[in-house]
């Protein structure tokens, strides 16, 4: 039972190709996050950002 809630998943033989697109896309997010009120004022000029 306990290797069962132990297990991590490590010996899939397909790990890399679960584990590079997860952390390529958390970094995006991470970056499209950071940059939003930019990216917003590339988008819509006019606008201004709130303090809400």
């Amino acid at each position: 039972m306990l290797d069962i809630a132990l297990h991590t998943g490590g010996e899939h033989p397909d790990l890399w190709w679960v584990l590079v697109p997860s952390l390529v896309s958390f970094l995006a997010g991470i970056g499209i996050g950071t940059f939003s009120e930019r990216v917003r004022g590339w988008l819509r000029p006019g606008h201004e950002p709130s303090n809400d």
